[in-house]
């Protein structure tokens, strides 16, 4: 019998329970991005593997290694974890550990640089994988290669110590890079900094250069100079001085070699508005409804400037009125300018306002019956495609038959004459009618 059939008969003795769930591999090391397989097995106390019995994965920190169901592990990040493979209420376990990619380079900044008797000169390093990609890592371990000439702390810190050259090393895991220090006999006692000030356009770029001089005010060459920005979001600087302007403002760049530093000014101003455009030049709308209109700040070689703030004007307002985001509402029929301005440019755009048109008339009420002499209101009511009620339209009223009622231009139908008649309202081409009985 089958193990379905016994399931079926309420017999589960016949079902073989789970002995053991066998893994392997039990333990791995993987690399972070590294993928692998473990390959589990059920089997039943007396031996027989169990090939239909569902196995469950899991991981107990899924941040360093994830498992599918199918069993490929997955390294996330460095650090260790435990998956546990279950089935049939057994389980069993697979320890992992992730590593970090191996570094390839330990590159340290400056790669070369000078420094003066007595100064000292902070070196960084950057971690870099076979792959090329910056990765964290432990602190490195510092080295000179001769001591006489250059000391070197346990942070990256360079002391001139005598004139010569040295060697400084930083080891990682095995891995080291070396910066190639001069050390000078005279240490910098002032830096200066050109030009002290000037103003670019955004996206124009200024080259900052440093001098740096000795107590004696001669000037010292090959030193390391160290360049930085007080607001990125208006100017940044590269490690070469070339300073980038990117919004409007003033921001202070500063170089500085072995403790000694001096700033310059940059302002960095906007691209001056050489033209302005509105579009569209024209527009027509209906009254009550609204349009937008956009304005396009051009430089002189015609590219459009962002970042600009628009003013927007009506002529005439009483025809159309225009919000500070350039929605244009139509008040009433004519036509008024609507007016972008922006860097002491501006243009137009010239907006006809036109009567919503009528699309329907509706007639109250539409049928009805009256006394000869008696006299009855008649109400129309106007539409437009929407739906909108619309008020201070001309309307013309009719009599089908004026022997039997007559109609006045306001809409009183009065019985002259049994019979029926059509009374008809007309406005902009469209009509309606009424249907008036006079007994």
């Amino acid at each position: 019998m089958s193990v379905a059939t016994a399931v079926a008969c309420g017999d589960l003795s016949d079902i073989p329970a789970v002995a053991r769930v066998e893994v392997r591999p039990s333990a791995m090391t993987l690399t972070t991005g590294e993928d692998s397989v473990v390959t589990a097995r059920v089997w039943a106390a007396d031996g027989a593997q169990l090939l239909d019995r569902r196995i469950y994965w899991a991981s107990a920190n899924p941040l360093v290694a994830s498992v599918s169901p199918q069993g490929i592990v997955s390294a996330v990040a460095p650090g260790t974890t435990r998956l546990a493979v279950s089935a049939g209420g057994k389980s069993s376990f697979v320890d992992v550990r992730v590593n970090a990619p191996p570094l390839a380079v330990v590159q340290v900044n400056p790669p070369s640089s000078g420094v003066g008797v007595g100064s000292t000169l902070n070196l960084r390093v950057a971690l870099i994988d076979a792959a090329g990609d910056t990765v964290p890592g432990p602190n490195p371990t510092w080295r000179s290669s001769a001591t006489t000439i250059a000391s070197v702390t346990p942070g990256g810190a360079v002391l001139g110590v005598t004139p010569g050259t040295a060697q400084i090393q930083a080891t990682v895991n095995g891995v080291t890079g070396t910066a190639v220090i001069a050390v000078q006999p005279k240490a910098v006692a002032s830096v200066s900094v050109t030009p002290a000030t000037s103003t670019r356009l955004v996206g124009q770029t200024v080259q900052m250069s440093s001098v740096l001089k000795a107590s004696d005010s001669t000037v010292i060459t090959g030193r390391f100079v160290e360049w930085s920005s007080s607001a990125l979001s208006v100017a940044t600087v590269s490690s070469t001085g070339v300073v980038t302007a990117i919004g409007a403002g003033t921001a202070t760049i500063r170089g500085t070699s072995e403790g000694k530093s001096a700033t310059a000014t940059v302002t960095v101003a906007l691209v001056p508005v050489a033209s302005v455009q509105v579009v569209p030049s024209t527009l027509t709308l209906a009254a009550g409804r609204t349009a937008p209109l956009a304005a396009l700040p051009l430089d002189s070689a015609g590219t459009l400037l962002g970042g600009r703030s628009i003013t927007w004007t009506s002529a005439t307002p009483t025809v159309a009125t225009v919000a500070a985001s350039g929605i244009v509402t139509g008040v009433a029929p004519g036509t008024a300018r609507i007016t972008a301005a922006t860097g002491g440019k501006s243009a137009s755009s010239t907006v006809t306002v036109t009567l919503v048109p009528v699309d329907r008339i509706t007639l109250s009420p539409s049928t009805m019956a009256m006394k000869v002499g008696a006299t009855l209101q008649l109400t129309a009511t106007l539409r437009d495609a929407a739906g909108n009620v619309l008020t201070n339209r001309s309307l013309t009223w009719q009599s089908g038959s004026p022997t039997i009622a007559r109609v006045s231009t306001t809409g009183l139908v009065t019985g002259l004459g049994k019979g029926t008649v059509l009374i008809f309202a007309e406005s902009e081409g469209k009509r309606a009618q009424a249907s008036i009985v006079v007994q």
